[in-house]
């Protein structure tokens, strides 16, 4: 991911409005696919969801290897994007199928460990590739691997949808999902939290070097404090916040990503940065697994796939214009804005969260959405 918009501006010889273009493309198929992709597991199975975004991925990656003009990757990208949006609410509803209602905080903290384990490991094995080939060569390293996980997914996962769910007589409707007000408001909560984690994940680089006089190479040495602190600590947090009351989790999680974000307001050196970096930190260990069990212990069975695509849909519906409004007040000079109202955001957040079934997660939906 972080050599895109470099090989993009370098070999393919885009300029940097075409390249946020093709990028912006990334995020509105994501946006719409979402979605679609969780209905589509829950009517057609996770199994041909999985496969098939593996499939499509891999092609996306080998046509980004051999494509010559940005004009032959301006379609590519919604492409990609629609593959992975599609994979990933079948991902989700996988691990709910395959797990104990009382283990599934835990599961998904697993899940999240060896994402943000193989997130950290890509870039140096990114730059591994460049020096040794070449820029262009990082897709084709990605195609291949891509590739790879088919072969073993195709031979050893089996379908995870129960029998029962695929005889339903009334075929899954993402407006059913759409209906629960619970998911509503995980969804809304969820969206504000992650608003604000999408700040530091996309804007604070740009914020810090143009405007505090941050050298780049230092923010992509802070960058890596998060992937590295989520691998260390993402399964026993998720294993302690198994036993807790989700929405006080969920809350106490977008407690944190506030403070991180106003500590950013002053901006007095390192050290600020660094705490700000690891509360944030905290509260994506806390948020994102809690969401997702949370979301599946909501959903009838019928409807696993389709409730974790509504999540996954406030996920993508909070990045898009928090990366878009704060880039835009970046080049304004006015992003010192943005980070004095991150308390209100994470205000909206909490109130959401808090409005949400007290005690611990439920463990199985008492009624079918209304």
């Amino acid at each position: 991911m972080p050599y895109v918009a470099l090989y993009l501006t370098g070999p393919i010889g885009a300029s940097a409005t075409a390249t946020g273009l093709v990028l912006a493309g990334w995020g509105i198929a994501g946006l719409v696919a979402a979605p679609l992709g969780g209905l589509a597991s829950d009517r057609l199975g996770r199994r041909p969801l999985i496969l098939g975004g593996l499939a499509g991925s891999a092609a996306c990656a080998l046509a980004f290897f051999l494509a010559s003009s940005v004009w032959a990757l301006l379609p590519l990208v919604p492409l990609w994007a629609i593959f992975f949006s599609f994979m990933r609410p079948a991902m989700s509803a996988y691990v709910v199928d395959v797990t104990e209602p009382e283990q599934r905080t835990e599961a998904f903290g697993i899940f999240r460990l060896v994402s943000n384990a193989t997130f950290a490991l890509g870039p140096p094995l990114g730059a591994l590739v460049i020096a040794i080939a070449s820029l262009r060569s990082c897709f084709l390293v990605t195609a291949v691997t891509e590739a790879c996980f088919l072969v073993f997914a195709f031979r050893l996962l089996p379908e995870s949808r129960s029998a029962t769910a695929a005889e339903e007589e009334e075929p899954a409707r993402l407006t059913d999902a759409l209906r629960d007000r619970r998911l509503q408001l995980l969804a809304i909560g969820t969206a504000c939290a992650w608003f604000l984690f999408a700040l530091y994940d996309e804007v604070f680089g740009v914020f810090l070097h143009q405007e505090r006089g941050l050298a780049i190479s230092t923010w992509g040495l802070l960058f890596t404090i998060n992937p590295v602190l989520v691998t260390l600590t993402q399964y026993p947090v998720s294993r302690w916040a198994s036993g807790r009351s989700a929405r006080l989790v969920l809350a106490g999680g977008t407690v944190l990503n506030g403070i991180a974000v106003l500590l950013v307001l002053p901006f007095e050196g390192i050290g600020v940065l660094v705490v700000s970096i690891v509360l944030l930190t905290c509260g994506e260990v806390l948020l994102a697994p809690v969401s997702s069990a949370l979301a599946g212990s909501l959903a009838p069975e019928r409807l696993r796939g389709s409730y974790q695509s509504v999540l996954e849909w406030g996920y993508s519906a909070a990045s898009v214009p928090a990366v878009s409004i704060g880039l835009y007040l970046v080049g304004q000079g006015n992003f010192e804005w943005m980070l004095a109202c991150s308390p209100v955001i994470a205000l909206a957040g909490i109130a959401c969260f808090l409005s949400l079934p007290g005690k611990r997660t439920p463990v199985e939906p008492v009624v079918e959405p209304v």
